[in-house]
């Protein structure tokens, strides 16, 4: 059974903003052939969301 998402970390809003570089760096590391680590995937499903929340 799979196990369930979890819920996106709040934006900090002290942080920048998500750059489009950001999304995009993010895309090309989950397009590559390389398997990512669980911290790479957490960091690139937080980018991700903070640039769907964003618009």
């Amino acid at each position: 059974m799979a196990e369930p998402t979890p819920a996106p970390r709040p934006r900090d809003p002290r942080q920048p903003r998500v750059s489009a570089e950001d999304v995009e760096r993010t895309f090309r590391a989950l397009l590559a052939e390389e398997p990512l680590t669980d911290e790479q995937l957490h960091h690139a499903h937080d980018v991700l969301v903070a640039a769907l929340q964003e618009g």
